[in-house]
């Protein structure tokens, strides 16, 4: 019993059976198999069972010491090979760490374009290199349980961690190089946006300064057209309404397009100061723009300025229409008493009209307009103008007026047109002075009705757009349409009407 005891410890140590103590146990499994068989003199069957287990235990054993073997050797060559990948970890790092430092070192001082390529492919490059040495940590860490189970050298697991600490190291390096390249990165990145954002400004300074020169321009031509449009004022004033209209249209225009430039160099100057507020060329903006304003607040007073004088224009040619008009009556005002006698009327119209008024007419026109006083001499005009038109259209042969040259048909026509409109109220013209049918004018010569009721004879001649010609327009109507002249007395006469 003792001897079998201890042939079954022996079985129990070969369960733990090391490459060290393997054949040891061997030798003391045969010596404790030799006595359990002398004991066992009288029980063969039971020592040839526990026989059979002892070998199969050896056998098993055996195979154990051989993996294990096995195992120490694939765990020594990890470690080595853990060694060999720090070690190759700390060489790229290094590599990569150079070459940082040399683009870097080609780059600095130079354009800040090239500064921030040269840190981003720094960057690219020291990320994957960060990469790297992770996955070399990582690959370390996950053989550390296989090296330590199987590696029966003292010193593995101290190897092992001075391993990592390298790696972690070379990761160190690399990230504190990696902080440094994306801190240069990004004041290239800033010292770019800042230049983009001054060149910007600079165009948008440019620009301000090109439509604060039109401007200037625009404010400069205005005031030379209004000035000219103002000593013409002062020697023709007859004349220059049409001036002063024209100068009030382009002093309009330049006010708008005066309120456009300003509103565009108040966006460039907003624009200027989200770029880069206290930049100078946000200054010369701010002073273009003060420019533009300056030149606006010119053009209104020109414009007010326009608008005053032409409504002294105005009233300067109602003025000297009056004048004529008072003019004309006291020269034929012989008498001095403030009407016009039957004959002052006779010989007014010889005068004026060149033509001689017979008797009947001359009695319905005094029988209609008695007392002709300063005030009616427009509507004796009018009268005159209408009696002169039968005379006119009198065939060849009969007794016509001499002397009518003085006033053409159209002017007897627009007279015609305001005799007409002027005597409603008095339920008609006097007997005598109607005009004759239409087809007992002049061949050719627009009929009264047809002058008085069409707005496109005015709108052809109304240069101005005032809706009724000028004096200059009523002037030039007879050589436009036909070929004779006005007189003085005559235009005087039309132009008071129409004024």
């Amino acid at each position: 019993r003792e001897a079998a005891a201890r042939f079954r410890h022996v079985l129990h140590r070969l369960r733990h059976a090391t490459p060290e103590n393997i054949d040891a146990l061997r030798d003391e499994l045969e010596r404790a198999r030799a006595a359990h068989l002398d004991a066992a003199s009288g029980d063969l069957a039971g020592f040839a069972r526990l026989s059979e287990d002892a070998d199969a235990e050896l056998a098993a054993a055996e195979r154990r010491v051989v993996e294990t073997a096995a195992a120490r050797v694939e765990a020594e060559r990890m470690l080595q090979m853990a060694g060999e990948e720090v070690e190759e970890a700390e060489a790229r790092a290094a590599r990569q760490a150079e070459e940082v430092r040399r683009l870097l070192a080609g780059s600095l001082g130079g354009p800040p374009e090239d500064v921030k390529e040269a840190a981003e492919a720094a960057t690219a490059a020291l990320e994957r290199a960060l990469a790297e040495a992770n996955a070399s940590s990582w690959e370390v860490h996950g053989q550390q349980k296989t090296i330590l189970e199987h590696c029966v050298s003292p010193g593995a697991l101290a190897e092992l961690n001075v391993l990592q600490r390298r790696i972690a190291v070379a990761a160190e390096s690399l990230t504190a190089q990696l902080s440094e390249v994306c801190s240069t990165r990004q004041c290239a990145a800033a010292t770019l946006r800042e230049q983009e954002s001054r060149n910007a400004v600079e165009c948008l300074a440019v620009k301000a300064a090109e439509e604060s020169s039109e401007a200037e321009l625009r404010v400069a031509e205005t005031r030379v057209l209004v000035k000219g449009a103002f000593r013409q004022a002062e020697g023709q004033p007859e004349s220059a309404l049409k001036t002063l209209e024209d100068a009030a249209a382009a002093v309009a225009s330049a006010i708008v397009a005066q309120k456009t430039a300003s509103t565009a160099l108040r966006s460039w100057f907003s624009e200027a100061g989200l770029r880069g507020s206290g930049l100078p060329s946000q200054s010369a903006i701010g002073e273009n723009l003060q420019k533009v304003v300056g030149g606006r607040r010119i053009l209104e007073g020109l414009a007010a300025g326009v608008r005053e004088r032409r409504e002294r224009t105005r009233r300067r040619v109602a003025a000297a229409e009056e004048e004529r008009e008072r003019r004309l009556f006291t020269q034929h005002d012989r008498d001095g008493d403030g009407r016009l006698s039957s004959e002052e009327v006779a010989r007014f119209s010889e005068e004026e009209y060149g033509f001689e008024l017979p008797d009947e007419t001359l009695s319905s026109v005094m029988a209609s307009l008695e007392p002709v006083t300063l005030e009616r001499l427009r509507d004796l005009r009018r009268a005159l103008g209408v009696a002169q038109s039968p005379l006119r259209a009198q065939p060849e042969g009969e007794d016509p007026v001499s002397g009518s040259e003085g006033l053409d048909e159209q002017g007897e026509a627009g007279r015609d047109a305001e005799a007409r409109g002027g005597w409603v109220a008095r339920g008609g013209p006097p007997p005598g002075l109607r005009p004759p049918a239409p087809d007992a004018r002049v061949a050719g010569a627009p009929a009264v009705s047809e002058v008085s009721s069409s707005n496109e004879f005015f709108l052809r001649h109304d240069s101005a757009g005032q809706g009724a010609p000028s004096r200059p327009d009523v002037a030039a109507l007879p050589r436009g349409e036909r070929g004779g002249e006005f007189g003085e007395v005559a235009l005087d006469g039309v132009m008071a009407r129409l004024g």
